[in-house]
């Protein structure tokens, strides 16, 4: 299975199975956003916010990339060239 590590804060780690990830939403250039459904409520649409200073786009395929992939591993976000922070995951 593959997972993704969303660090938030120091004190704050979201691992979201990747199977989870709806919709990978590009906002504008600064913003990706996962959608996921059933995390926190079944009946709620779940969202993190990513912000990716003007590499949206690259973000994004590299979160898809991973989210195809049939390997079973964990990426951490965070360290995807360009984000510069992850929004804690909230239901919508």
């Amino acid at each position: 299975m593959n997972i993704l590590k969303l660090k938030v804060s120091a004190n704050e780690c979201t691992w979201l199975p990747a199977d989870k990830v709806e919709f990978i939403d590009v906002v504008d250039a600064n913003t990706v956003d996962l959608r996921c459904l059933g995390t926190y409520d079944d009946l709620a649409h779940d969202e993190v916010a990513i912000t990716a200073s003007l590499k949206s786009s690259e973000v994004a395929e590299v979160l898809a990339g991973h989210i195809q992939n049939q390997r079973g591993s964990v990426l951490d976000v965070a360290a995807i060239s360009g984000v510069t922070s992850i929004a804690a995951l909230v239901a919508k």
